[in-house]
Protein backbone atom coordinates (compact mmCIF):
# COMPACT_ATOMS: atom_id res chain seq x y z
CA UNK A 1 0.00 0.00 0.00
CA UNK A 2 1.18 3.27 -0.26
CA UNK A 3 1.29 3.67 3.59
CA UNK A 4 4.59 1.71 3.07
CA UNK A 5 6.28 4.23 0.91
CA UNK A 6 7.74 7.15 2.32
CA UNK A 7 8.91 10.62 0.17
CA UNK A 8 12.73 9.57 0.41
CA UNK A 9 11.60 5.84 -1.04
CA UNK A 10 9.79 7.62 -4.51
CA UNK A 11 12.51 9.92 -4.66
CA UNK A 12 15.07 6.97 -4.91
CA UNK A 13 13.17 5.04 -6.84
CA UNK A 14 12.53 7.42 -9.79
CA UNK A 15 16.24 8.16 -9.61
CA UNK A 16 17.09 4.46 -9.72
CA UNK A 17 14.82 4.48 -13.07
CA UNK A 18 15.85 7.44 -14.60
CA UNK A 19 11.96 9.06 -14.12
CA UNK A 20 9.23 8.99 -17.52
CA UNK A 21 11.20 7.44 -20.64
CA UNK A 22 10.75 8.00 -24.03
CA UNK A 23 8.50 4.67 -24.86
CA UNK A 24 6.71 5.93 -21.81
CA UNK A 25 6.14 9.77 -22.71
CA UNK A 26 5.03 8.62 -26.40
CA UNK A 27 2.56 6.30 -24.46
CA UNK A 28 1.29 9.23 -22.66
CA UNK A 29 1.26 11.42 -25.10
CA UNK A 30 -0.85 9.42 -27.61
CA UNK A 31 -3.06 8.34 -25.31
CA UNK A 32 -3.89 11.93 -24.68
CA UNK A 33 -4.30 12.38 -28.68
CA UNK A 34 -7.10 9.57 -28.32
CA UNK A 35 -8.99 10.99 -25.59
CA UNK A 36 -9.12 14.01 -27.68
CA UNK A 37 -10.26 12.11 -30.68
CA UNK A 38 -13.35 10.57 -28.94
CA UNK A 39 -16.74 11.79 -29.17
CA UNK A 40 -19.06 14.45 -27.18
CA UNK A 41 -20.23 12.88 -24.16
CA UNK A 42 -22.36 10.04 -23.80
CA UNK A 43 -26.03 11.55 -23.95
CA UNK A 44 -25.34 15.41 -25.07
CA UNK A 45 -27.88 17.38 -24.82
CA UNK A 46 -28.86 18.52 -28.64
CA UNK A 47 -27.86 22.24 -29.02
CA UNK A 48 -28.91 25.26 -30.50
CA UNK A 49 -26.07 28.17 -30.61
CA UNK A 50 -26.47 31.99 -32.34
CA UNK A 51 -24.17 35.59 -32.16
CA UNK A 52 -26.82 37.53 -30.71
CA UNK A 53 -26.62 41.38 -29.53
CA UNK A 54 -28.04 42.72 -26.21
CA UNK A 55 -28.97 45.93 -25.84
CA UNK A 56 -27.02 47.85 -22.75
CA UNK A 57 -27.45 51.36 -21.54
CA UNK A 58 -23.72 51.68 -23.08
CA UNK A 59 -24.59 50.41 -26.54
CA UNK A 60 -25.15 46.74 -28.05
CA UNK A 61 -22.97 44.32 -26.83
CA UNK A 62 -22.63 41.13 -29.00
CA UNK A 63 -22.27 37.93 -27.47
CA UNK A 64 -22.95 34.18 -28.41
CA UNK A 65 -25.86 31.69 -27.07
CA UNK A 66 -25.91 28.34 -26.44
CA UNK A 67 -28.68 25.86 -25.27
CA UNK A 68 -30.41 22.83 -25.37
CA UNK A 69 -32.71 22.52 -28.26
CA UNK A 70 -35.51 21.83 -25.85
CA UNK A 71 -37.33 23.42 -23.02
CA UNK A 72 -36.05 25.99 -20.20
CA UNK A 73 -32.40 25.66 -18.41
CA UNK A 74 -30.69 27.05 -15.46
CA UNK A 75 -28.51 30.21 -16.96
CA UNK A 76 -24.76 30.36 -17.02
CA UNK A 77 -22.86 33.82 -17.74
CA UNK A 78 -19.48 33.56 -18.69
CA UNK A 79 -17.41 36.74 -18.83
CA UNK A 80 -13.97 35.89 -20.69
CA UNK A 81 -10.66 37.02 -19.95
CA UNK A 82 -8.31 39.43 -21.52
CA UNK A 83 -8.64 38.11 -25.08
CA UNK A 84 -12.60 38.09 -24.82
CA UNK A 85 -15.11 36.24 -26.81
CA UNK A 86 -13.48 33.55 -28.89
CA UNK A 87 -14.04 30.31 -30.54
CA UNK A 88 -12.42 28.53 -27.07
CA UNK A 89 -14.75 30.26 -24.62
CA UNK A 90 -17.66 29.25 -27.60
CA UNK A 91 -16.83 25.77 -27.44
CA UNK A 92 -16.69 25.90 -23.38
CA UNK A 93 -20.35 26.86 -23.61
CA UNK A 94 -21.32 24.23 -26.02
CA UNK A 95 -19.99 22.00 -23.81
CA UNK A 96 -21.92 23.23 -20.88
CA UNK A 97 -25.25 23.72 -23.04
CA UNK A 98 -24.87 19.79 -23.46
CA UNK A 99 -24.77 18.94 -20.20
CA UNK A 100 -28.34 20.48 -19.73
CA UNK A 101 -27.10 24.77 -19.41
CA UNK A 102 -28.52 27.86 -21.15
CA UNK A 103 -25.24 29.90 -21.74
CA UNK A 104 -24.23 33.36 -22.82
CA UNK A 105 -20.70 33.87 -23.98
CA UNK A 106 -20.52 37.71 -23.56
CA UNK A 107 -17.62 40.61 -25.08
CA UNK A 108 -17.07 42.75 -22.21
CA UNK A 109 -15.46 44.91 -24.64
CA UNK A 110 -18.30 45.59 -27.14
CA UNK A 111 -18.12 49.54 -26.24
CA UNK A 112 -14.78 49.57 -28.20
CA UNK A 113 -14.63 46.48 -30.74
CA UNK A 114 -16.54 43.80 -31.35
CA UNK A 115 -15.83 40.37 -31.14
CA UNK A 116 -12.71 38.95 -31.63
CA UNK A 117 -11.06 41.50 -29.95
CA UNK A 118 -7.57 39.98 -30.71
CA UNK A 119 -6.76 37.53 -33.43
CA UNK A 120 -3.04 36.98 -32.15
CA UNK A 121 -2.54 34.15 -29.86
CA UNK A 122 0.86 35.33 -28.51
CA UNK A 123 0.88 37.73 -25.38
CA UNK A 124 4.32 39.73 -26.46
CA UNK A 125 4.22 43.36 -25.60
CA UNK A 126 2.17 44.95 -28.22
CA UNK A 127 -0.77 42.18 -27.97
CA UNK A 128 -0.30 43.09 -24.40
CA UNK A 129 -0.73 46.96 -24.47
CA UNK A 130 -3.67 46.56 -26.74
CA UNK A 131 -5.23 43.94 -24.99
CA UNK A 132 -4.66 46.09 -21.33
CA UNK A 133 -5.87 49.19 -23.09
CA UNK A 134 -9.08 47.10 -23.50
CA UNK A 135 -9.18 45.88 -19.88
CA UNK A 136 -8.64 49.70 -18.73
CA UNK A 137 -12.02 50.89 -20.20
CA UNK A 138 -13.74 48.79 -18.06
CA UNK A 139 -15.26 49.78 -14.50
CA UNK A 140 -16.84 48.24 -11.79
CA UNK A 141 -19.60 50.44 -12.48
CA UNK A 142 -19.46 49.36 -16.16
CA UNK A 143 -18.92 46.18 -15.46
CA UNK A 144 -22.23 45.85 -12.78
CA UNK A 145 -24.83 47.58 -15.59
CA UNK A 146 -23.09 45.07 -17.81
CA UNK A 147 -24.23 41.81 -15.46
CA UNK A 148 -27.83 43.57 -14.93
CA UNK A 149 -28.47 43.81 -19.09
CA UNK A 150 -27.02 40.39 -19.43
CA UNK A 151 -28.79 38.84 -16.67
CA UNK A 152 -31.96 40.48 -17.79
CA UNK A 153 -31.71 39.27 -21.78
CA UNK A 154 -31.09 35.17 -20.33
CA UNK A 155 -33.85 35.40 -17.88
CA UNK A 156 -36.59 34.41 -20.53
CA UNK A 157 -34.41 31.57 -21.06
CA UNK A 158 -33.48 29.46 -17.93
CA UNK A 159 -35.27 27.55 -15.56
CA UNK A 160 -38.32 28.84 -14.19
CA UNK A 161 -37.69 30.38 -10.12
CA UNK A 162 -40.07 27.94 -8.38
CA UNK A 163 -38.78 25.05 -10.01
CA UNK A 164 -35.38 25.72 -8.54
CA UNK A 165 -34.46 25.03 -4.51
CA UNK A 166 -33.63 28.64 -2.57
CA UNK A 167 -30.17 27.40 -2.24
CA UNK A 168 -29.63 27.11 -5.69
CA UNK A 169 -29.88 30.02 -7.89
CA UNK A 170 -30.87 29.51 -11.16
CA UNK A 171 -28.29 31.57 -13.26
CA UNK A 172 -24.30 31.13 -12.47
CA UNK A 173 -21.80 33.93 -13.20
CA UNK A 174 -18.24 32.60 -14.40
CA UNK A 175 -15.35 35.03 -14.77
CA UNK A 176 -11.85 34.23 -16.03
CA UNK A 177 -9.89 37.45 -15.26
CA UNK A 178 -6.62 36.94 -13.52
Amino acid sequence: MCDNDSIKDMVEYNRRTGGLSRREFSALTLGAGLISALPAIANAAETKDSEVEIKTPDGTADAYFVHPATGKHPGVLIWPDLYGLRPTFKQMAKRLAESGYSVLVVNPFYRTKKAPTSTSTAFDDSTRAALFALAGSLTADTNVTDAKAFIAWQAPSVIEQDLVPPSAPPLFVRTWWY
